[in-house]
């Protein structure tokens, strides 16, 4: 006789797992070893080379960014009902507000 699941009565199933699978532990534990080994890269090389990622790759440096920002951040832009003027009106102040910060993004790059 067995259980609705299969099993043998009486014997709990265990939960299922991809084969090869790290352990939230173990994933957990990695995630460590990966920031600690980035913060002493970053103690070793300072800010100048994410000044370099940033001058070189400013494409790589933005999705940098946005993998280190918090998912849940609330955009202080809400562009539903605006006309396409007043998108372009924000988009040019988002625009000049980077290129004061030093970033200088073309209209291609923009659009992307």
């Amino acid at each position: 006789m067995t259980g609705a699941d299969g099993s043998p009565p009486g014997k709990p199933r265990s939960p299922r797992r991809k084969p090869g699978a790290a352990s939230k532990p173990a994933r957990s534990g990695l995630g460590e070893a990966f920031l600690a080994a980035l913060h002493a890269d970053f103690l070793a090389h300072g800010a100048g080379a994410i000044e370099r990622v940033r001058l070189d790759n400013p494409t790589a440096y933005i999705k940098l960014c946005d993998a280190l920002l918090p998912k849940d951040v609330a955009s202080p832009l809400d562009e539903r009902g605006l006309s396409d003027e007043e998108l372009d009106r924000r988009i040019g102040e988002i625009l000049r507000q980077c290129q004061g910060a030093g970033l200088e993004i073309g209209v291609a790059e923009a659009a992307r």
